[in-house]
């Protein structure tokens, strides 16, 4: 994965995580270049491809803003980079791996970030689904 793939699965993380919600400002292009020590061409051409995928607006004095359609567009994105990184996992490890490998290693930092988030997420929708389930008994 490269820098500018990084950006857009870090903003999407945090828009599915519920760092950023609806309306909110994204941080600045500054702020997002020191953080992932990338160039501004290369934040604003990952916040472009958001703005591009309707996940973002651009909005001169507010800067880049989470639209309403953004978080079912990037669950949607997520879960595919998700799907794709396990296929290759899959296929990896009929290949290649060991019992005793870390399957960790196979996943970047901003990914391993991104599945965490995912795993954390998909933690707190079952229990409110138990808790219904609970509920209705």
């Amino acid at each position: 994965m490269n820098l500018k793939e990084n950006i857009i699965i870090s903003i999407e993380c945090g828009i599915v995580s519920g760092v950023y919600k609806t309306d909110d400002e994204i941080i600045s292009v500054s702020r997002l270049c020191k953080e992932n020590n990338a160039s501004s061409t290369t934040v604003v051409n990952a916040l472009r491809t958001l703005k591009n995928a309707g996940v973002l607006v651009y909005r001169p004095g507010r800067n880049y803003i989470v639209t309403d359609k953004a978080l079912e567009i990037c669950e949607n994105d997520i879960s595919q980079l998700i799907k794709d990184k396990l296929t290759d996992i899959i296929t990896l490890s009929v290949m290649t791996i060991r019992p005793e490998d870390d399957f960790i290693s196979f996943f970047s930092d901003t990914e391993y970030k991104m599945l965490s988030a995912i795993m954390h997420i998909a933690a707190e929708s079952l229990t409110a689904e138990d808790k219904k389930g609970s509920k209705k008994s």
